[in-house]
This record gives C-alpha cells, structure tokens and sequence, in this order.
C-alpha cells in the first residue's frame, strides 16, 4: 500500500511515457528542476540518518517539547555503556565519581569570591535532571589543570551551550552537585532546515 503513495517512484513512473505515448507525462525541464529543488533535502537526509534515534529525539523535542519516542540514555549508552542514569546518582553517596549524560540545559558563567571562574549548568536525560559546576582551576589525575582549557580541547573549542548533548565526568558533592572535570559536547549534526546545511563543513 504504501509504495502506491511513495513520491519518489510517482515521479519516476511519469518521467518517461507509459501506455506507448511519444512523450512523458513530466517533461525534462520541469524533472531537472525537481531534482535540484529535491537535492538540499536529500542531503540532509543522508546526514541525518547516521543518527536516526537521535535525529528523532531532537527533531521531536524541537516540534512537540519532548521526544516521544527515543530516549536520550538510552542513545547515549550505546556509545558509552559505562553511564550510568541521573535518578540514580541523585541517589549516590557523596565522594563517588560517576560518567552521565544528556542535555544541557540552565547554562550560565560567574566567578567564585575567590576570584575562581566557573561554568555552572543542569543535565537532564530524560531519567531526571542534576546540577553540575566545572571550576576553571582544578585537579585531574592528581595534577593542578586549567579545566576550561582542558575542555575546550576536548570539544575542539565547540562552545557549551543549552541544547547541547554532552557526556559528563565528576564527582558528586553536597546538594547532589556534580563537581566536573569534564563535559565533552557530542560532535554530532542534526539538520532540520535547508539552512542548516550552510553552518556545516562541506
């Protein structure tokens, strides 16, 4: 049934003549011009079917405020099986590090009374949400680390923003506060407009 409704094939049947007509019903200007209308759009969906599922959740999020059918955990899990669920470290001990992810959402920079800097945000997936702060000056593997810069190699200078996907490393503290020493930004396109295609590389 469905194929009697698939554009693609409808076109092709009246690009050439049926039934022993001379011409076809679509003539050759009017088909060029649909495969150059038709190209942008074929583009983006080759690009945006390296990640269905999380082309789903996103392009859900954007239309309807949440995905109905995908869930970003589970999205992440497969490429990090080490993470674990948000509702689940809320309910941790304090001192344990833990890998987690989502979305980053509550974005905002300040700096401490000390004269620290510091990147404070929430990461939600879907399970629950947590507060997590990354300090400009920390420690990593026991070692005094400028943990902006550290970052910012990490994603290759994508800036940490509300929407972005992220996989997170830290260590929880009072107040169920991530103290992090790493957000890394998932390098991953989602296109869902022709203009999209422009703010990509070629």
């Amino acid at each position: 049934m469905t194929e009697r409704y698939d554009l693609i094939k409808i076109i092709q049947y009246l690009s050439k003549p049926q039934n022993g007509a001379e011409k076809s019903f679509i003539k050759e200007g009017r088909l060029e011009t649909l495969r150059e209308k038709f190209a942008p759009h074929k583009k983006i969906f080759d690009l945006n079917s390296k990640n269905e599922n999380l082309c789903s959740y996103i392009v859900e999020k954007s239309l309807l405020g949440f995905s109905y059918s995908q869930n970003i955990f589970e999205i992440l899990k497969k490429e990090y099986p080490d993470i674990q669920k948000v509702s689940e470290i809320i309910g941790a001990l304090e001192g344990e590090n833990f890998t987690f992810g989502g979305e980053l959402t509550n974005y905002k920079e300040g700096k401490s009374k000390n004269g620290n800097k510091y990147i404070k945000c929430s990461i939600n997936d879907q399970s629950s949400q947590i507060d997590v702060l990354l300090m400009e000056k920390g420690r990593y593997k026991g070692k005094e680390t400028d943990q902006f810069e550290f970052n910012n190699e990490l994603n290759n200078n994508i800036k940490l923003q509300d929407g972005k996907i992220v996989v997170a490393k830290g260590r929880k503290g009072k107040d169920n506060i991530i103290f992090a020493n790493k957000i890394v930004c998932q390098d991953i396109k989602i296109l869902t407009k022709v203009g999209d295609l422009d703010k990509i590389k070629q």
